[in-house]
Formats: C-alpha cells, sequence, structure tokens
C-alpha cells in the first residue's frame, strides 16, 4: 500500500496579489508533498489514465485533466454548435457554471463508491483509494515576532473570526470566540430578495436629489444625525412659522453610525407625518439615506420599512438639501441631534453587522496580545504591542529585531551549527553585536533601559 510517510503535506498559505491581507480568504493553500509521494503519485496517474482510455470510461466531452485536449478546443466545440444554430436559424443558450470549492468539498466516500463502479484492476483502485485516506497537513504559517511587524494576526486567529461572523450575521445562532459570547439577537438582521415587486416600486414622484430648498415659513420638517465619542443622537423637528414645534430627540449608543441615526431619524418623521392629511416634505442634508431609500434592492430592515410607508402616504416627500449653508430648519435639526445624545430618549437599536465585526476582531487583538506578552521573544522589548498595521520596517531592520538571520543564536536553532556563541565566546544575538560584541565596536549603540523597554 501507500507509504504512509508520503501521505504527509506541509500546507503554505501565500497571500494572492492585490487582495487585502487580513482576510483568511485571500490565502492561497499550497501544498508541499514528499518527492517519493510525488513519484508514487505520478506512476498511479499514469496507469490510472492509461486505465480509463483503455476501457473509454471518460466522456468525450471532458477537456480538463486530459492528454492532448485543453480550454482551446473546449470553446472551439462551443463556437461550433453556436454557429450552427445560427445557420439553422435556432436559438442556442449557453449556461456556465462555476462551483466553488468542489475540489475542496469532495467527500472521500464520493471517490470511493465512483472507483468501486468503474471496472479497473484491484490493485490500482486500491492503491489510489490508499493515497486519499489518512492524509495528514502541517500548516507553517510566519512565526509570532513576524506576525507582529508585519501586522498579520495569527491564522488560527483570523479562521475562527471568519467562523463567528458567519454563524451569527448568517447562521443567526449564537457563537463563542474563546471566552466572548456573541448572540445574534443583539445585532441587525439583513434581509433578502426585493420585498416590493418593481411594478409598484415608485418612489420617483416623492424623493427628489434636486436642490431646491427654500425657507419659506410653510409647515415642513427636518432629520439630522449625529455621532461624538459619548453617542449617537436622531432627531426630527417640525418648523412652521420660523418656529420649532413638535421636536423628537432619541439617544443610540456608541455602536451606531451617523447613517443609521440619519435613517432613523427619517423613519420616525414619516411616522408622525403619516396622521396628517395634506402633502409635507421631509428635508434632510443625509445624501446617502436618500439613495439606500430609493434603492428598491436594499436589505437594510429600516430602509425596507420606510419604503413601505412612503408607498402608504402619498402626501409625503423627502427632499435632500446641501448642510451647513444657513438652512435654519436644517441648523436647528444639526443643533437637536448634538443635544440627543445626552439629552434625548434612549432609543434601542440592534447593533449593525459592522460593529459585530470590530468587536470580533478586537476581540481577536486582546487574545493575540495576551499571547504576545506569554510568548518568549527578544521582539516583545521592542514592539510590546501587537497591531493590525505592519510596523513599517525595511528588510534589515527586520531581520536584526526578529533574529531571522545568519547570526549563530538563529542557525544553532535550526542545527546548522553546533554552537550559538559569536567568535568573542559570548552569546551571538543581534543585540550582542550591536551592543556588546568587541569585533563590532564601531557600530555599537547604547543598551536600551529597563523604563524604555517598559514604555
Amino acid at each position: 500500500m501507500f507509504p504512509g510517510s508520503s501521505e504527509n503535506w506541509t500546507c503554505y498559505p501565500i497571500s494572492q496579489d492585490g487582495k487585502e491581507e487580513q482576510n483568511i480568504k485571500s490565502y492561497r493553500p499550497i501544498s508541499l508533498l514528499p518527492t517519493l509521494g510525488k513519484l508514487l503519485e505520478k506512476l498511479l496517474l499514469q496507469r490510472f489514465n492509461f486505465q480509463l482510455k483503455t476501457k473509454k470510461l471518460q466522456h468525450p466531452l471532458q477537456y480538463g485533466f486530459r492528454e492532448g485536449k485543453s480550454a482551446d478546443e473546449a470553446l472551439l466545440h462551443v463556437t461550433s454548435l453556436l454557429e450552427q444554430a445560427l445557420r439553422q436559424e435556432k436559438h442556442a443558450v449557453l449556461i456556465s457554471l462555476d462551483i466553488s470549492g468542489a475540489f475542496d468539498n469532495l467527500q472521500y466516500s464520493s471517490i470511493r463508491d465512483r472507483f468501486a463502479s468503474l471496472s479497473l484492476f484491484s490493485n490500482i483502485s486500491k492503491t489510489l483509494l490508499d493515497t486519499l485516506r489518512n492524509r495528514k497537513v502541517a500548516m507553517t504559517t510566519p512565526t509570532a515576532a513576524f506576525q507582529v511587524v508585519t501586522g498579520l494576526q495569527p491564522l488560527h486567529l483570523q479562521i475562527q473570526q471568519e467562523t463567528t461572523y458567519t454563524r451569527v450575521a448568517r447562521a443567526r445562532s449564537s457563537s463563542n470566540f474563546f471566552i466572548v459570547i456573541f448572540s445574534p439577537t443583539d445585532y441587525e438582521s439583513k434581509s433578502s430578495g426585493i420585498h416590493i415587486h418593481p411594478h409598484n416600486f415608485l418612489l420617483h414622484n416623492q424623493i427628489s436629489f434636486a436642490e431646491n430648498h427654500r425657507d419659506s415659513g410653510s409647515k415642513a420638517m427636518y432629520t439630522d444625525g449625529y455621532k461624538t465619542d459619548e453617542g449617537t443622537g436622531s432627531t426630527y423637528c417640525i418648523l412652521e412659522n420660523c418656529g420649532i414645534i413638535s421636536p423628537w430627540q432619541g439617544k443610540l449608543d456608541h455602536s451606531n453610525s451617523v447613517f443609521r441615526a440619519e435613517i432613523l431619524a427619517i423613519k420616525m418623521a414619516i411616522e408622525a407625518a403619516s396622521s396628517l392629511h395634506r402633502p409635507i416634505k421631509i428635508w434632510t442634508d443625509s445624501l446617502s439615506s436618500l439613495m439606500a431609500i430609493f434603492n428598491p434592492k436594499s436589505r437594510h430592515s429600516m430602509v425596507r420599512e420606510i419604503q413601505t410607508l412612503l408607498l402608504s402616504h402619498k402626501h409625503i416627500h423627502l427632499r435632500w438639501l446641501k448642510p451647513h449653508v444657513g438652512y435654519l430648519g436644517n441648523e436647528c435639526a444639526n443643533q437637536l441631534a448634538k443635544e440627543a445624545i445626552t439629552k434625548g430618549d434612549p432609543f434601542f437599536l440592534p447593533k449593525p453587522l459592522s460593529y459585530l465585526k470590530y468587536e470580533i476582531r478586537s476581540a481577536a487583538l486582546s487574545i493575540w496580545q495576551d499571547n504576545w506578552d506569554n510568548g518568549e521573544t527578544d521582539t516583545h522589548d521592542i514592539v510590546p504591542r501587537v497591531s493590525n498595521k505592519p510596523v513599517g520596517w525595511n528588510r534589515e531592520e527586520l531581520m536584526f529585531v526578529t533574529g531571522h538571520a545568519p547570526f549563530p543564536s538563529y542557525l544553532h536553532r535550526f542545527n546548522l551549527r553546533t554552537h550559538d556563541n559569536c567568535s568573542c565566546g559570548e552569546k551571538g544575538d543581534p543585540m550582542h553585536y550591536a551592543t556588546k560584541c568587541r569585533f563590532t565596536l564601531s557600530w555599537h549603540f547604547r543598551t536600551p533601559t529597563v523604563s524604555l523597554k517598559l514604555q
């Protein structure tokens, strides 16, 4: 059977060009097999392909993974079919499918059952199946020091973050991120599909993006949202004859963005205006809010509520005005939104999913910091705090700080030297050469004090 030692892989995650390095999906796993395993697999593949070819078990339209076949031939075949349909004045439909993670999700039991249905020599089938059984993959990631200086979190933390977010945001189930518990009821849920038929989505007569505001003294409503470190404020007010009447102020927690405060203010204003029986305009300086409401495919639950309310109350019109140009109603709404942060009525909204990502990322950063503090590396004295941003050092500085260079101490770790001593007799690590070694005296700099290390 297939040697067990040849089934062990070493997998290196390599980042793809042009993709975000902080995202685990931006890495391509490159697996390195033992040389003997590669040779045995190549021999088995040749025998297997020979059996498939002689017994005519391959589909004639299979162009991938076949000798003498290529994507060019597949395109030529499709083109000929389209040209034939065109000559015969027939309709031609091309359906292209790309299965995400097809090879990753292929089950061993499916391969085994397929082999059993083929009329192959038993020794080939058994050996091929044995090569897929009990495979082991060893993931290699950068050392702790390199992760810190490059701003890349440990791979297991990145995987755990993706898993936690998917469970809470998409599967809507509680999930533990180590000791932190995240519940889906604390966060907003995104809607799917289109909730209003396009034929009935007639908001173009009720929403205007043109700047045509005039302070006329007639009754109108103004909305605004504001955010500081203390929290978020949401408000609307009614302006009539240059006087403010019936203002509403809502106090939101710091997890809410200005956009959510603006959307909430518009929703509350529409609900207040729904009891009126004459046309009324609601003015806002939030262009992004109006664009979201005007989008029939919006997945935001509060935006969908606003769309339904507007279609049910045709006398309500939303209008955009330019901010901070001196319009009385807009300036009053802006001041009320600032006051709402401390004086408004507490208003609960589920936290946005963006804040869920922030909380998971903060929890991961805290765990990473604990691991870094409890680790054993001299780099901690130079970079005591972990961060998702790289430190910005060049190659030589990285080699010095991490010690990953042709220093005796580093070479000794990998049995490339019999000892880790410098020629002067002391331990040959980077700090020794920079501060103590008599052979590098002209390049010495002062050893950092204890107080400086703790800063």
